[in-house]
């Protein structure tokens, strides 16, 4: 299945980079990705439905995953609300 936006990024940092530089840097990361959809036309076939959602997939989320959900819930990209979840590099599709 096709999703309006497959935005997959690998959020890692070293093990010395301090908690909240870490967690500042997801959140100007998921900030980044939020402005950047807004900012693009997207074309009407891009979602399936009028409701459907834009879906933010963090490969290998970790400590990135929930500071982004935190960020981004609520928000949406135009009339579609933003789903924003983790992904494994095993759940990856190879025509993706």
């Amino acid at each position: 299945m096709l999703t309006a936006s497959a935005c997959l990024f690998s959020l890692r940092t070293s093990a010395a980079t301090a908690d909240s530089a870490v967690g500042l840097e997801y959140k100007v990361k998921g900030g980044y990705l939020l402005n950047f959809a807004r900012f693009i036309e997207w074309p009407a076939g891009a979602y399936p439905t009028a409701d459907s959602p834009f879906i933010i997939d963090i490969l290998d989320g970790g400590e990135a995953l929930p500071v982004v959900q935190a960020l981004l819930i609520g928000k949406k990209v135009g009339a579609h609300p933003v789903q924003v979840r983790g992904v494994e590099v095993g759940q990856l599709r190879k025509d993706a």
